[in-house]
Parts: C-alpha cells; structure tokens; sequence
C-alpha cells in the first residue's frame, strides 16, 4: 500500500497530547487550584464488571478493559492473556526473534503484513486492574511497523504467573500525532500467529479462547470523516468491505480473548534502542481546551519525539519517550478553513517513562499544554499526569485553567 494513497482529513476530535478518553477534568479560572482527579492502592475498590478466566489449574481475576487513569473509565479491550512462562520480557524477546513471513497463517507477504517487531516507548501509558495486582501499567510496548503511517501495536501488562494484553491495528492521521484504531481482532489474530511461530507455546495445551469478557460485537467506532478517507484495501479490513460510509463505522470485536500458554523460554534479546523523528502538524481541529464556543483552530508546526529502550544486565527493562514543539495555532472558520482571528502559539510536551524488573513494575505519564500567551483571554494550559507503581501507588490527575 503506497503512503500517497493516504487520505486527508478536514477536522478532527483530538490534538496530540490533550484531553484523555474518560480522564476526570478540573476546568477553571487561572488560579492554583489543581485537584487529584482519582487515587488509588492496594484495598481500593476495583472497577466495574471483573471477570474471572481459568486455564488448565491457573485463575485469574481481572477488569477486562485497559484504561487511561485509575478511574475505571473503559479505553480499550483486553484481547490477549498470556499463562505459563508469561514474563512480558519473554513474550517481547519472542515476538522480537521472528521474522516477517506470516504467509502459513494467511497473510499476505507484503506490508503491512510482512512488518517485524520492535521495542515502541510512543505510545499512551495505559493501565489495566487484577484481583493479583491491583492497578497496574503496560511497562512494555511494541509495534509491528513504524509509528507512521501503520502499525500493529501490543501493550503488556504483568500479574503475577499472568500477563495481560491490547493489541491493536491503527494508522497515524496525516497532519497530527494521533493514530486511529481500524481492529481489534486482526491485531490479535497476528500475534496469536506469531506466538505460534515461535515454536514456544506448550504443544499439549498451546490456547484457547477465553470465553465473554468484553463487550461485542463491537468497541469503539472510526469516524466516518477519517473512515472514508481510507484506501478501499483498509476499508475492508476495518469493516470488511469497502466503500464509503455515512456514519462513524463500528470497530468489530468478539468480547474473547486469545489465552497463550507459554511453555518454552525464549532467548534473551538485548534492548538498546534509541530514535529521534519529527513529525508536522497541519490539521484545522476543534480548539482542544479552553473553548467555551465551539472554536475551530488550525493547528501547525513540528513535533519531535524522542524514544529509547534498554534491557539492564540484570535483566531491568526501562523505556524513555519524550515529545516536544512550539506549535502555531490560528483561529479559523472551520465551513471555509480562512483565518478568523489572530495566530498564537501552543507549547506541548509529553514524556512516559516505565520500569520492569523481576520484583517490581512502574509507568509514569505527563502530559502538558500551554497556549501562550497564557493570561489572553481565551488561553490557558492542561496538564495530565499518571502513576501506578506496583509497590501499591496509581493515582492520575487532569488539570485545566482557563484565562476570563
């Protein structure tokens, strides 16, 4: 699929780095009153609905879904569950020995298909609950492919003998920072592939579906603005057919997921992955924050984002990813794209960071935007933050002050 088939877009919900999907909000005049939007610990009530899932002799209690804070606020569906010699180290050192040849299982040989896996800190922190762990935070991330324009993406989340995981397809909008999801399933279908690949899974029992633990037939939707924009041949594997669509179009997903039972370890596979890349903006977008009257603001500039990865001696996997710019923002008349007020500047910077050892696990998350001049009429900053550390700590906040 050539990237010139990629499709343009008019508007769009998000801009990088601003309000989370379910993150409580605290919007008020410029003055110092943040407030923790939710704290949690271990003895905290657990989220909403838990499922319990059973493989041979091993159990697990968990909240189906991953989620942006610790709120309990539903994000993306668990898909994957890993048993048996389920360290995500592991489960990252396999998908990592592979190569790209998935034509025995029904893909085809050529992108993105034929993609190979690698380490990727450019993702969300997102977390997920278990009756084992409490809240905990997907320390590790992968992609098959590159952060534009389309990859498979996989979060790993330890519990206990358990590992959980999300995995997703999606492509990166042009003009933004931000992906789509276009599946749940074919994400799931190729790791599950993969594992299989490996050779590692215990041949006696190798998996099983899971039975109901999310919602189906479906979670989420692709908005129909960005789903028309798609060539015909992604249109169908996000709908299964092509062809343009007058409303959002629903993601497809069974509510089952794929249990892997891991019997053979795999070899070590050092991480020292280091990679700088700028991306441009250049998107008209709602005014993401501090819009009172539905304002429309064309959004340019570039954005470069710093990752790395490294697997310690001693075994400690940590991942760093940093992201900056100075953004121009002009208000606009969305109907006609012309300018309808005077340009001024966003500042925006996102940094993650996570930890995995043998004993313990950490993420932490925090998100800034500033538009300066931040004392204007109209202007004002949003600040995000996460934490949950498996010595018990998992608190989230998001804050927003408003200039009157």
């Amino acid at each position: 699929m050539s990237p010139h088939r990629w499709y343009a877009l008019t508007t769009l919900l998000l801009v990088s780095a601003g309000c989370s999907e379910g993150a409580t909000t605290v919007q008020e005049p410029r003055q110092p009153a943040p407030a923790l939007a939710h704290q949690a610990g271990r003895g905290a009530p657990t989220p909403s609905g838990p499922r319990t899932v059973s493989f041979g002799t091993a159990s697990l209690t968990l909240w189906p879904w991953l989620g942006r804070d610790v709120s309990g606020t539903i994000a993306d569906p668990v898909n994957l569950l890993f048993v048996g010699r389920a360290d995500p180290r592991a489960i990252r050192a396999a998908l990592m020995g592979l190569d790209g040849n998935r034509t025995a299982f029904g893909f085809p040989a050529s992108a993105p298909f034929d993609c190979r896996w690698s380490d990727t800190p450019a993702g969300d922190m997102l977390t997920v609950w278990t009756g084992d762990a409490d809240w905990i935070g997907g320390a590790i991330q992968l992609q098959c492919g590159d952060f534009a324009p389309i990859r498979f993406h996989l979060r790993l989340f330890a519990s206990g003998t358990w590992t959980l995981g999300g995995a997703h397809f999606e492509v990166l909008i042009p003009g933004t920072t931000d992906h789509q999801v276009l599946s749940w399933e074919l994400a799931e279908q190729l790791v599950t592939a993969d594992l299989v690949r490996t050779g590692l899974l215990d041949p006696a029992a190798p998996l099983a579906p899971s039975g109901p633990l999310n919602t189906a037939p479906s979670h989420r939707t692709i908005p129909a603005i960005i789903f028309n924009g798609l060539p015909p041949e992604l249109q169908a594997v996000a709908a299964g057919a092509p062809g343009n669509s007058a409303t959002d179009v629903p993601i497809p997903s069974d509510g089952v997921a794929m249990i892997l039972n891991i019997a053979g370890t795999p070899a070590a596979r050092p991480a020292d992955t280091q990679r700088t890349f700028t991306l441009m903006y250049g998107q008209t977008v709602p005014k993401p924050f501090c819009n009172e009257a539905g304002d429309y603001v064309y959004v340019e500039g570039p954005v470069t984002f710093v990752e790395s990865a490294r697997l310690e001696q001693n075994g400690t996997y940590t991942s760093d990813f940093r992201g900056s710019g100075r953004l121009k923002v002009t208000p606009v008349n969305p109907l006609t794209g012309q300018p309808s007020g005077t340009p001024y500047f966003a500042e925006v910077s996102e940094q993650h960071q996570s930890q995995l050892g043998d004993d313990h696990q950490s993420i932490s998350s925090d998100k800034r935007q500033l538009l300066v001049p931040e004392s204007a009429p109209g202007r004002g900053m949003l600040r995000s933050t996460l934490d949950v550390d498996s010595r018990g700590q998992a608190s989230d906040q998001l804050v927003i002050r408003c200039s009157k």
